[in-house]
Order: structure tokens, then C-alpha cells, then sequence
């Protein structure tokens, strides 16, 4: 999701989790950087979706079959991200909602998978300037949450589009600081490697000569050193490590690519597809797949290119627009 873009879609955010409410309750331990003992049963969902009228949204968890059950309540939430256990959600929490130029400003806040406990984890500055935070995404030990945040009006350069950089805070709270060097550019989307040690994001820029805005895929060290160029993708939005490290999924608004992480080169895997996420046994992924209505599907990657296996219960996006506030899968699906 970009600051200040429009979006006059009705868009439903999706995820996964084991159970109705919360999937993971299994394990003994506690934390956020303790195990899961997932329940049996396969995957179940859960949502984010419209909830009051053009441009407002909500969190919201749901079994294999329904059964919604608000994570964000009256709330304007979108972006949630699991814990590595399963138990909790971090969410991007806006002031006003994503019509005309977007909320007034958005914040991280965390929430249990069954709605309770929530706190805020980011929060306006010492100077009293409102945070744009967005991409929140939970690092495997639990500890750190990375995001993207908006850099504030007087570090933005004129006519170079809208400036964002990678920051990270610590799960329990804290101060946020910034990971990776920017020079302008839109850093956004941080995904965490499965091991932690590295990040992959999306880095925008804005070419005021051609009006357009480039999108390439970039890969740095966890504390935000080393960041290399790996591909580009037009029109790149989100990115979801491979469980086991190899490569990359890339959603964009045209197409959904893998890419490999050693030698960065992209494979189209399908258009008429959005938000892919893997599941943990990095063979099947759950995405949108169009139609008369964007519908949520389980499958595979068969000969280079996306094959649904089967839908995911009776779930379907109300609109024709396509799906843009996230997916997320949980560890326990």
C-alpha cells in the first residue's frame, strides 16, 4: 500500500489461521519468540474487510467455513502481520480512512489473534509530527517488527515523489529507529528472510521527467547494512520469503512473479492473481484469484504458473477491484 494513493476499490484483506480465533494456543511457553504447537485440522482464515462504507476497514479472524470475529473492532485497520507464534497480530491502525488522499496518519499497533490486548507500538515523535507507518512485518525470533514510514515533509526532496524509509521497533515496545541508508527513494514492504538474517523490500522512485514510478526488489543484512539491488518488477507492492529461503514471491498490480534470491531473476507466474503468500510447508499458497469476483484459493506452483487446488471455504471479495491491503499466513496454517 503507498501513502497518499488513491484507492476507490473495496478491497478485503486476508489471512490465515489455525483456528477461529486463535490457532497457535498450544504451546506452554510464552513470549514472542516461543515455538507454536499448532492444532490439527488444516488451514483455516481470517480477514480484514470493509466495515462501514467506502474506505474503511477492519482486522478480523474467521474459521475455515466463517464466523468472523473482529480482531480490530471499530477501528480503521488494514496490513496485519502474524507473530512467529501465531498468537498475535501486528496491524497498521489509520486516523481517517483510505479514500481520496488516505488516512491523516497510520500507526502500528499489536492485538491478540482473539481480539484482546492491544497496544500501540508506534506513535507520533517527540515533535508531535504524526507517524505514516505501513508494511509492518514480525522478524522470526519475535523481537523486532520492521515497517516502512513516511519521512517527514522537510527530508522530502521536491519533485521526487513521496519518501519513505525501512525502520524497525521492538515487538514489546520501544523506539523506533532506521535500518536501511535512503536517498530519496520509497523503501517499503519489508519481508524478513526465514532465518532473520536478511531483509528483501521494494524501493520506489519517482521519475519526474516521465511522470512514472519504477519499482525494483532490493535484499539487505538484518540490520539494514549490504543492501543490493536483486530485480526489478513493475509495479512491485509486497514481498513473502519462500520458507526455505530460496526465492521470493512478488505481488504487483499486473502480475504476481517469483523471484530467485540468488540470481534475482523474475518468473511470471500469473496475472490474473494477487496477494500470493505461502503456506509453512513452502509448497502450497493461498492468493486471490479473479473472476466475476476475486476469490481466496489454495494451491500450488505448477510449471511455472499459479493452479488452484481449491477455494478457501465460501470466501469471495464483494467487489471486482483487486485485493490491495495484504495477506498474511499464519505459521500454524
Amino acid at each position: 500500500m503507498v501513502p497518499g494513493r488513491r484507492l476507490a476499490t473495496v478491497a478485503i484483506v486476508w489471512l490465515t489461521l489455525a483456528g477461529a480465533t486463535a490457532a497457535c494456543g498450544g504451546s506452554d511457553e510464552s513470549g514472542p519468540s516461543s515455538g507454536a504447537r499448532c492444532r490439527s485440522g488444516g488451514p483455516v482464515v481470517a480477514l480484514a474487510r470493509n466495515t462501514g462504507g467506502e474506505g474503511i476497514y477492519g482486522v478480523a479472524v474467521a474459521g475455515r467455513t466463517g464466523g468472523l470475529t473482529s480482531v480490530s473492532r471499530d477501528w480503521v485497520a488494514t496490513e496485519p502481520a502474524f507473530s512467529p507464534d501465531g498468537r498475535q497480530l501486528v496491524v497498521v491502525r489509520a486516523k481517517g480512512d483510505y479514500e481520496s488522499a488516505g488516512p491523516d496518519s497510520t500507526a502500528l499497533w499489536v492485538v491478540g489473534a482473539d481480539g484482546r490486548g492491544a497496544r500501540a507500538l508506534t506513535a507520533p515523535s517527540d515533535d508531535g509530527v504524526a507517524p505514516q507507518d505501513t508494511g509492518p512485518a514480525w522478524s522470526p525470533d519475535g523481537r523486532t517488527v520492521a515497517f516502512s514510514r513516511v519521512l517527514p515533509k522537510r527530508l522530502q526532496v521536491a519533485g521526487q515523489g513521496i519518501a519513505s524509509q525501512l525502520m524497525a521497533v521492538p515487538a514489546e515496545g520501544g523506539e523506533a529507529g532506521p535500518l536501511v541508508d535512503n536517498d530519496g527513494a520509497a523503501d517499503r514492504a519489508p519481508a524478513w528472510s526465514p532465518d532473520g538474517e536478511r531483509l528483501a523490500f521494494v524501493r520506489a522512485r519517482f521519475d519526474p521527467k516521465t511522470d512514472q514510478q519504477t519499482t525494483t526488489v532490493w535484499t539487505a543484512r538484518a540490520d539494514g547494512t549490504g543492501a543490493r539491488r536483486l530485480a526489478d518488477v513493475y509495479d512491485a507492492e509486497s514481498i513473502r520469503w519462500r520458507p526455505d529461503g530460496g526465492a521470493l514471491l512478488v505481488n504487483g498490480r499486473t502480475g504476481i512473479f517469483l523471484v530467485d534470491a540468488a540470481t534475482g531473476k523474475p518468473t511470471l507466474l500469473g496475472i490474473d492473481a494477487a496477494l500470493a503468500a505461502w503456506a509453512p510447508d513452502g509448497e502450497h499458497l493461498y492468493w486471490w484469484a479473479a473472476g466475476d469476483r476475486w476469490k481466496l484459493v489454495e494451491g500450488r506452483i505448477v510449471d511455472d504458473h499459479l493452479r488452484a487446488d481449491r477455494r478457501v471455504g465460501a470466501i469471495e471479495e464483494a467487489s471486482t477491484g483487486m485485493p490491495l491491503f495484504g495477506l498474511a499466513v499464519s505459521p500454524c496454517a
